[in-house]
């Protein structure tokens, strides 16, 4: 949350907090390694917010968005500090939202692919990740009543995110975290942001 400084009847102040960012996501991938060429693998994933102000009532943990997908992965490079991979399978998402009186469902193809490497002598490490849905069927694709994201579900969607990580001390990172987005649902447009701040990192094993 950021504050924003005003003058309030010549009393300089600070204004209430308001959110310029929230995001929570989390994901689980179990991976079989049977020596083939590809792996089975099978994964969930959750995304929400803390708070959502889009109505007049703020409402916490929501929107939700649940996703299961499984298929076969395939790791081009795995070395101690490198990874590549990539993965394609069905996908099946849930949305549920408390502003909405129905939730909603889709289904269809999903490609992932993965790489992270360090840079400058260990220093900076570089994770980015390529998410490509394409949804083949939608609950409301034929209910004319709801326009909401009926028009443009069978688009692609684009995530693609990257994250740049310097270390700063051994417990201390910096991150640079920038996503580019391309929904139709949302926008006919490609969508960016940029996230700078300050992390803690503690490594168990």
């Amino acid at each position: 949350r950021q504050n924003q400084y005003r003058d309030v009847n010549n009393d300089r102040k600070w204004a209430a907090p308001e959110k310029s960012t929230d995001l929570i996501d989390f994901e689980s991938m179990f991976r079989f390694t049977l020596g083939f060429v590809v792996d089975p693998f099978a994964s969930f994933r959750w995304e929400s917010q803390f708070m959502d102000e889009r109505g007049n009532e703020i409402k916490n943990i929501n929107p939700n968005i649940f996703t299961e997908s499984f298929g076969v992965v395939r790791m081009f490079i795995k070395e101690e500090n490198k990874e590549l991979s990539a993965r394609l399978g069905a996908a099946f998402k849930q949305y549920f939202d408390s502003y909405q009186d129905d939730s909603t469902n889709d289904g269809g193809l999903e490609f992932v692919a993965e790489y992270k490497s360090p840079l400058a002598k260990g220093t900076i490490n570089y994770d980015t990740k390529l998410a490509l849905y394409k949804a083949l069927f939608y609950s409301l694709s034929d209910d004319e009543t709801n326009t909401a994201y009926t028009d443009n579900w069978e688009a692609v969607r684009m995530d693609w995110t990257h994250i740049f990580t310097v270390s700063i001390t051994k417990l201390i990172n910096l991150n640079l975290y920038i996503q580019l987005i391309y929904d139709e649902r949302q926008i006919d447009e490609l969508q960016f942001k940029e996230t700078l701040g300050l992390g803690f990192t503690y490594k168990l094993m």
